[in-house]
């Protein structure tokens, strides 16, 4: 046996570990032992933040001691920053930010699919495009990650696992997931799109049968921009056993909802300003899938006598 004296698991951490701060390290020891630290003073201060540029270098350098060190000390050490409840323009709204890198590090646990939902639905913008960023990464660089979202976007649905039961978190959610899904790279690593494709139609359902209350949601207004432009892509990039003409020509048909026809009408916009020529066809299958769910104008003939239209005098 080697004379040599064997790296002790914290010094073995410390070669690992992407921080370089033996500050920052120290902070985040403390803080997965539950003692006191400034760990959320220093993200603060280095955050970038309020400003254009949050340093968000930093928080994959976190994510990525995290992903170091035991799940159980991991978490503990998420949950206050996912927590902070700092106002959108301060620097400490950097730290649901961290956590929401944290959580995408630590993806095999289930409580960080539950924490990535509440982040992904936060109402703070900053906090949503944090995860977002992370989920597309994730997406991108990991191996069978887009299949990973596209899970987490079904249990949020309620097929297993952790289901979202508060309508505007499950649909803020869901818009997070699908924009991060959307970027450049990220759909690449879907290989069951014929879910992806499925799982888009029942929220599509869920938005047009809800209640109309819910037409006040923000997230139902983010759901609907997400799926504009998440569906011109489908019917660009989504070939073979899953058709994504086929399916936004059948979602078009049955879009029977204003808000949902101007969202797809917005989707064939997209795909008419990327002007191929072979795409005519394709535009005009799609215009007329969603013209014919359009609601027929109203027959004059059919109003009684007297009677006058709403707004005329």
């Amino acid at each position: 046996m080697s004379d040599e004296r064997r790296p002790s698991t914290r010094e073995s951490r410390r070669e690992a570990s992407a921080i370089r701060s033996e500050e920052l390290r120290r902070a985040l020891d403390d803080a997965a032992k539950r003692k006191p630290s400034r760990l959320g003073e220093l993200l603060a201060r280095h955050s970038g933040l309020p400003g254009p540029k949050p340093n968000l270098a930093l928080a994959q350098a976190v994510a990525e001691d995290l992903a170091t060190r035991p799940p159980r000390e991991a978490l503990l050490v998420l949950a206050p920053l996912a927590d902070d409840d700092a106002a959108p323009d301060t620097a400490h709204v950097f730290l649901p930010m961290v956590a929401a890198w944290g959580y995408v590090a630590l993806h095999g646990q289930a409580e960080s699919w539950r924490r990535l939902a509440t982040l992904g639905a936060d109402e703070r913008a900053p906090v949503r495009l944090s995860t977002g960023h992370a989920l597309a990464s994730f997406a991108a660089r990991t191996p069978q990650g887009g299949d990973r979202l596209v899970g987490a976007m079904a249990a949020w649905l309620g097929d297993d696992g952790f289901p979202v039961e508060d309508r505007d978190v499950r649909w803020g959610a869901l818009a997070t997931a699908l924009d991060a899904i959307a970027e450049r790279g990220a759909l690449t690593t879907v290989s069951d799109r014929a879910r992806l494709l499925e799982l888009v139609s029942r929220w599509i359902t869920e938005l047009a049968d809800a209640p109309r209350a819910a037409e006040r949601s923000d997230a139902r207004r983010r759901s609907l921009a997400s799926i504009s432009v998440a569906a011109a892509l489908f019917a660009k990039d989504v070939h073979g056993v899953a058709d994504g003409v086929a399916w936004l020509e059948a979602e078009c048909a049955r879009a029977r909802h204003p808000d949902l026809r101007r969202a797809f009408e917005g989707s064939l916009e997209r795909l008419a300003k990327r002007g191929a020529s072979e795409r005519v066809e394709v535009l005009t299958r799609l215009k007329g899938a969603l013209e014919s769910s359009a609601k027929p104008p109203r027959d004059p003939t059919l109003e009684r006598k007297g009677t006058r239209r709403r707004g005329q005098g």
